[in-house]
């Protein structure tokens, strides 16, 4: 029959001899401790003068002796074990995390230990990592940022470490919900006897901005810093963004970002007796898909605005090019018609004449007919200087 797991129903059980105990590698929880192991092997010693017994007593928390006489020393991975569980409690104690979370985060490192996890890594961190996933699943208002103040490690160091071991344990962490951490920037914030009318309505905010989908893939304290902020000012508290800022810590272009998108939603445009009584039902499109939709708006129109100025580059070009070609038409029309001889017959010039003057002449003439068409009925009336 194969053994389940009753917590996650996981197959996969290691159960360690010489540990005696059974742990699950799916949830890591311990089903068995302190097995008693009935086996005995024994093997010949040097020289054939007899047979010593192989194997060692070992319980689920200290080290046995190392042999069967009782003379030996500890294990390295029971000292292992030892130093974290030590710094587990330190951690839990200074943090005031819930007991009952220690055990799971032991569990953690242990299965850190047994699948080499540790190695080139920093004890502190592993286990710093190892209770902050303990407290993402318990759903307790604890930030990475707070494990690495209290560890003195770079906040990105043990992001790293977090990605690292969640993958490698397949732990799927869930989302953090925001609501988590109101309560606890409200208490720094010191609202006095108001406190729990700013929560309330800060609460609200949260939970009006994750319908709008404005949590999604953010930070929480970015968020909390938003709602607290509105919360604060609605019922006349002088809170700046700094202040805010350096309760929340997240930058200050973080929070004028969620005001802003807040403000884009519907309910951005309703008043705080509104907001408290009316529930929208309607909920709007991600900031990033709406942003999405606005440069793609902003692109279409720029595109067409360059297509339209470079069609009418093209059309003026066109133009000046038919402008040109219907004037030569003209100019060839008016040169082989009887009044262009005439003209040429009443100045005397001969074929072989000045063709400069002609043109000059032709085109003085030209223009004068464009513009006065009905002002010549017959053969014109030279001057007395032409003739």
């Amino acid at each position: 029959m194969v053994r389940t797991c009753p917590n996650c129903g996981s197959t996969e059980i290691d159960e360690d001899a010489a540990r005696g105990d059974a742990t699950c590698t799916g949830c890591g929880t311990v089903l068995e401790e302190s097995i008693v192991v009935t086996e005995n092997q024994f093997q010949e010693r040097a020289g054939g003068s007899g047979h010593t017994l192989v194997g060692q007593f070992v319980s689920a928390e200290r080290a046995a002796a190392n042999n069967f006489n009782g003379m030996g020393s500890q294990e390295s991975r029971e000292v292992t074990y030892a130093k974290g569980k030590k710094v587990i409690d330190e951690l839990s104690s200074q943090l005031r995390i819930n007991s009952h979370c220690l055990n799971t985060a032991f569990n953690f490192f242990k299965m850190c230990v047994q699948r080499n996890l540790t190695r080139g890594r920093n004890r502190s961190s592993v286990v710093a990592v190892c209770l902050y996933i303990t407290c993402r699943l318990e759903n307790t208002a604890h930030l990475l940022l707070d494990f690495s103040d209290v560890t003195q490690i770079n906040v990105f160091d043990l992001g790293r470490n977090l990605n690292f071991i969640s993958r490698s344990l397949r732990i799927n962490l869930p989302a953090t919900d925001p609501c988590l951490y109101i309560m606890r920037f409200a208490c720094v914030l010191d609202f006095g006897e108001k406190q729990k009318e700013v929560v309330n309505l800060a609460t609200r905010l949260v939970q009006r901005m994750k319908r709008d989908w404005m949590s999604t893939g953010r930070r929480p304290t970015g968020i909390c810093g938003a709602a607290l902020l509105i919360a604060a000012r609605s019922l006349n508290f002088n809170r700046s963004i700094g202040d805010i800022v350096r309760v929340v810590h997240i930058s200050e272009s973080v929070i004028r970002k969620r005001l802003d998108e807040f403000s884009q939603t519907p309910s951005g445009s309703l008043t705080i007796d509104e907001f408290s009584t009316v529930d929208l039902e309607h909920s709007e499109d991600p900031p990033a898909y709406r942003d999405a939709r606005r440069r793609a708006r902003e692109d279409q129109l720029r595109k067409e605005a360059e297509q339209a100025e470079s069609m009418a580059d093209q059309l003026g070009v066109l133009e000046a090019d038919v402008e040109a070609a219907l004037e030569k038409k003209r100019k060839e029309k008016f040169s082989k018609s009887p009044f262009a001889k005439l003209v040429s017959e009443d100045l005397g010039l001969e074929k072989g004449g000045d063709e400069m003057v002609r043109t000059e002449i032709l085109n003085t003439v030209f223009k004068a007919a464009e513009d006065e068409p009905s002002s010549i009925v017959g053969p014109p009336k030279w001057p007395n200087a032409l003739r």
